[in-house]
């Protein structure tokens, strides 16, 4: 459902849902505002006398700004969330880092190992 179109069109005001949002295939959110029903609002709006146009106007702008306060929140939530997944990724990183290290060490002591071995083997066999 399209946020303004929730518009009581036969009643008094309108009611926007201003938190309506739709989930695209890829998985992004998006606050619907379209631009047909605002045409439609803005031409109803001249058709009514001024006072009317006015409170319903502000009713307007105050729902949109309890959108633009819902994105904002979410935006909020977002970047926390990927601001404490950069840091986990980091830490994913360095320990990565570390265990290369670890058995590129681990390698080198083996082979050394498996040297040793070999002239053990071959004093044996003198």
């Amino acid at each position: 459902m399209h946020a303004l179109s929730a518009i009581k069109r036969a009643g008094k005001g309108v009611a926007l849902h201003t938190c309506d949002r739709e989930l695209h295939a890829e998985g992004k959110f998006t606050y619907l505002v379209i631009a047909e029903d605002l045409l439609w609002l803005f031409n109803r709006m001249e058709e009514e006398d001024y006072s009317f146009r006015m409170q319903e106007m502000i009713s307007v702008i105050n729902q949109l700004q309890q959108a633009q306060k819902c994105t904002n929140e979410e935006l909020q939530r977002n970047r926390h969330e990927m601001e404490t997944l950069k840091e986990e990724l980091d830490k994913l990183n360095l320990e990565t880092v570390q265990l290369e290290e670890t058995l590129s060490m681990k390698q080198g002591t083996l082979l050394l190992l498996q040297e040793h071995r070999r002239e053990e083997e071959k004093k044996l066999l003198r």
